[in-house]
């Protein structure tokens, strides 16, 4: 629980209980309390049943209140968010303050890196100067954010790093200006790593679709070009999303998966990734991917894609099903 601070044990508390029990909740915040929890919601990368049993378990000791048991993963924080606070305040007073608080492209770059999780902060600005480090996270002006960060950081970063930002007295204007110019190039996709604009367009129309309607749009793409219908299936779900899977997600699309694409998948997988996916596992399954990914013999990428590519799939096919839910972005 040490990592788990006030409004972040809201958030998942929040997450945890239902829209109903939510919107309830939220009717008797103070407007800085919703943004503050909103914030928390957004950051959160994972939500673990350990985590919500532990925030649920602390939170019934104080009320003396047996817990629940029937916990289930939350939906999409965004969706969360627009239909809890639609019920507390009425559609029009929360389209407004979702407004305020997740029109992201107004705002600068600093204040959009505010949004993602402490890792993420971590890797996108572990490359610049530990000045520089020091000047974002005191425009951030928030500790417990910065202390996350930091603790993301590559360890000889850390020092030097606390040391510039406990001398800063403030951030001059030109600074912010060009760090923010910097981040925005960092932001911006390069040419050939963008994704044909059309397949990732209605991708997205696709995954944000409700169910009934996602099937049949693809149903009509199907029928009209079976292979762009395939790729654009490949476009909703990625392999780099099943680190927002709870354990039983990931358990799930294991179990309809052949093993040899599992272990193609986590050849060069991201060790936060490959973690996530083997402490979801028994410890023998575990014991035994490990040992034979360390025996693997040199693996075209364009294998490990395709096998990628397969679980997506199945990932893809589960979650229509809602077998398996997502959470938030």
């Amino acid at each position: 629980m040490a990592r788990l601070n006030g409004p972040k044990k809201a958030a998942i508390m929040l997450l945890s209980i239902g829209e109903d029990a939510a919107a309830e909740v939220m009717k008797n915040l103070q407007e800085s309390e919703i943004k503050e929890v909103m914030v928390q919601m957004n950051r959160v990368s994972e939500i673990t049943l350990a985590d919500v049993e532990r925030v649920t378990n602390e939170f019934y000791r104080r009320t003396e209140i047996e817990p629940r048991r029937d916990t289930v993963p939350p939906e999409t924080k965004m969706q969360f968010l627009s239909k809890t606070l639609s019920k507390a305040l009425g559609k029009e007073r929360s389209d407004e303050l979702l407004g305020k608080v997740m029109d992201l492209p107004s705002r600068g770059a600093i204040e959009k890196l505010k949004w993602y999780a402490p890792k993420t902060i971590a890797e996108v600005i572990s490359g610049e100067h530990p000045q520089v480090i020091a000047a974002i996270l005191a425009c951030f002006d928030d500790p417990q954010l910065a202390s996350e960060v930091i603790s993301e950081l590559p360890a000889p970063l850390r020092g030097p790093v606390m040391d510039r930002l406990a001398k800063i007295k403030g951030v001059p204007e030109a600074w912010v200006k060009e760090i923010e110019a910097s981040l925005d190039e960092l932001f911006a996709p390069k040419e050939s790593q963008r994704e044909p604009f059309g397949q990732r367009l209605v991708a997205g129309m696709i995954g944000g679709a409700d169910k009934q309607s996602e099937r049949e749009m693809l149903a009509q793409l199907e029928s009209k070009d079976p292979k762009l219908a395939g790729e654009i299936k490949g476009r909703i779900v990625r392999f780099e999303d099943f680190i927002r899977l709870d354990g039983l997600g990931v358990q799930k699309i294991l179990e309809e998966s052949q093993m040899d694409d599992v272990l193609l998948a986590l050849r060069t997988a991201e060790e936060s990734l490959r973690k996530h996916i083997l402490e979801n596992v028994s410890i023998n399954t575990s014991n035994r991917i490990r040992a034979q990914l360390k025996t693997m013999p040199p693996t075209r990428v364009g294998d490990i894609e395709k096998a990628r590519k397969r679980l997506a799939l199945i990932a893809t096919g589960l979650a229509q099903k809602g077998e398996i839910t997502f959470l938030g972005k």
